[in-house]
């Protein structure tokens, strides 16, 4: 083991967990996290939807396009996406895996393996290279 001295772990904020790659999670703090994400997701729902609009020009060839809308929800898309890397960065270096494992999140197919991956694996129990236990 490390004889580095490990720093104690500092009370996590909403803004810290969603947006802070810093610190360790537990599995529990982790699926409540992303239990949030989702009921905010169907809040923005309309949004979502209301993004892309298929129209036909005058030759009747249909075409997406993006609303006026579209570029306030690629806004909240780009920050999902930031979010999900966080908490996968948190819950991996929880059991004693780097923060960079989060990158796998963007590689399709993948990404549903380690959202469930990280979610089910247990962490170290106490402290590890990455600081002292998650917080609850």
């Amino acid at each position: 083991m490390n004889d580095r001295p490990v720093a104690p772990a500092r009370p996590m904020t909403l803004v810290s967990l969603f947006f802070s790659p810093a610190g360790r999670i537990s599995r529990q703090v982790y699926w409540l996290a992303l239990a949030t994400l989702t009921c905010i997701n169907f809040a923005l729902r309309p949004l979502w939807e209301g993004m892309m609009v298929i129209e036909t020009n005058l030759d009747g060839v249909e075409h997406v396009v993006m609303s006026d809308t579209g570029s306030i929800a690629m806004f909240f898309l780009l920050v999902f996406q930031w979010v999900f890397f966080v908490l996968i960065a948190k819950r991996a270096r929880d059991f004693g895996w780097p923060g960079l494992t989060a990158v796998l999140w963007v590689v399709p197919l993948i990404n549903f393996l380690v959202l469930l991956g990280v979610g089910l694996k247990a962490g170290d129990p106490g402290p590890n290279r990455f600081g002292s236990g998650p917080n609850r």
